[in-house]
């Protein structure tokens, strides 16, 4: 699917888990699985996020932030959305709380969409950085989580 750009941008994918544990993915450009060595980055990737989740999960006490930036993703195809949607359904046993944020309407659709197949109710989509964070430094009992 074609999210407005008219060329191949390259390729952004991102994990790494901060200081203060909480983990930062960064997604963007042509995320599509047709271009050559995008499903094995892709892939790859997912590994390492499915393997932060569990890190964290474990150092922090079942306690897992995520902070999603997809200001620059431009391209992806329905291959990548279920492979997404794939890791979604893994992280929900760790995540307590996931953000996203930078997304265009478009990728929020598909983040919506996903979110109800797999019944994510703990990650929120924000326009903006600051306005994710704020959301993630709230105390767990000011927000009615339901699974984990």
């Amino acid at each position: 699917m074609d999210t407005g750009a008219n060329s191949i941008e390259p390729l952004i994918l991102e994990c790494r888990v901060g200081e203060n544990n909480m983990i930062y993915l960064r997604m963007g450009g042509d995320i599509t699985m047709s271009i050559l060595g995008v499903p094995e980055k892709f892939e790859r990737w997912a590994s390492d996020v499915r393997a932060a989740m569990m890190h964290v999960s474990v150092s922090n006490n079942g306690y897992v932030l995520t902070l999603i930036d997809v200001t620059e993703m431009a391209q992806f195809d329905l291959a990548i959305i279920s492979r997404i949607r794939e890791l979604m359904e893994f992280n929900k046993q760790y995540a307590t709380k996931t953000a996203v944020f930078g997304a265009t309407s478009w990728v929020s659709m598909v983040v919506r969409s996903t979110l109800a197949l797999t019944g994510r109710t703990n990650m929120r989509i924000f326009s903006e950085r600051d306005e994710a964070l704020t959301w993630l430094a709230e105390s767990e009992s000011n927000e009615k989580i339901v699974e984990k």
